[in-house]
């Protein structure tokens, strides 16, 4: 069922985004509630999810609340070709977790260069929970009159003292989980929240390109950029594609997080991160088929930002 549920959810975005026009990503909301995914657990809940929101918010460009309309392309000449002729001179976005080009319009379209159907499977669910857990903090704020009034003066002339506690109990988060957004959201919790009090969040998703012809295309203009700028010797020496994640290499030369699991676990087992604990607990009972080791790697990640674990940061560096 689970599998059926995931693939049932694949082939619905793969279906409407072969349209020329708009998709509403709130019409993809069905079929990802009913695969239930792993990264998502309190999808259903009216509460929002805090551990979702920190794992697409770190995947989205900071630019998302101001966000109505996302276009998906190969390249910036591809878009071009499709009638958004002045793309160039839009502006670059970044997202933490992801080294995927974004650029924004500066009013409510983001473009962003997909170069595979994997980087779709990465993009739309991140958009559907963007969407859910946003209009969840719109309900919320909408349904309690004193939170909101609270937020709008926060967020206008700042803060009072215990206006952070009186948020995160509403939210049903822990003080940690209020401040690791507020890392994510980039220190600008009261005004997101602002915004979400203001509206609710009707993300659309337009396709332009997306053929494997288009995709041959962005690989082969980046394969020629590479070729121009290495020593000429390339093509006598072995080549390793690897994750683009910065931090593939680093974990499978140094073994760091592997060497030091017993203190990592601990950490898992004590955190008020209910996903990681849940992951943990899923791995070692053969609930959820992963690897330990991948598991390990990204707990590690975890680990190592908690301002607790300086010291075992610089351990790890070292």
């Amino acid at each position: 069922m689970g599998r059926e549920a995931v693939d049932l959810f694949v082939r619905s975005y793969q279906t409407l985004l072969r349209s020329t026009g708009e998709v509403r990503v709130a019409g993809l909301l069905e079929p990802y509630l009913a695969m239930a995914p792993s990264l998502h657990a309190r999808a259903r809940d009216q509460l929002p999810d805090a551990a979702a929101i920190t794992y697409f918010g770190l995947r989205l460009p900071a630019c998302m609340p101001s966000v109505r309309l996302i276009l998906l392309g190969a390249s910036l000449d591809t878009m071009a070709s499709r009638g958004i002729s002045d793309i160039a001179r839009w502006v670059p976005q970044t997202a933490p977790a992801r080294r995927r080009r974004h650029y924004f319009d500066g009013h409510d379209r983001l473009a962003v260069l997909v170069s595979s159907p994997s980087d779709l499977d990465d993009i739309i669910p991140a958009l559907v929970a963007y969407e859910l857990e946003w209009n969840k903090l719109h309900e919320l704020l909408n349904r309690d009159h004193a939170l909101y009034r609270l937020v709008q003066h926060a967020d206008s002339v700042g803060p009072e003292p215990g206006d952070g506690q009186r948020l995160a109990d509403a939210l049903g988060f822990s003080p940690s989980e209020l401040d690791r957004l507020s890392i994510v959201w980039q220190g600008r919790t009261w005004q997101l929240l602002s915004s979400a009090a203001e509206q609710r969040k009707k993300l659309a998703v337009r396709m332009l390109g997306g053929s494997w012809n288009d995709y041959e295309r962005a690989v082969e203009r980046w394969m020629e950029y590479v070729a121009e700028n290495v020593p000429p010797d390339i093509t006598r020496r072995p080549v390793y594609f690897v994750s683009s994640n910065m931090h593939s290499l680093p974990n499978l030369l140094s073994g760091s997080a592997l060497a030091r699991s017993a203190e990592i676990i601990d950490y898992v087992q004590d955190s008020d991160s209910d996903l990681l604990r849940a992951e943990y607990e899923g791995i070692t009972s053969d609930r959820v088929r992963s690897s330990m080791e991948n598991f390990l790697y990204y707990a590690a990640k975890k680990y190592l930002t908690d301002p607790r674990n300086q010291a075992a940061a610089a351990a790890f560096a070292a």
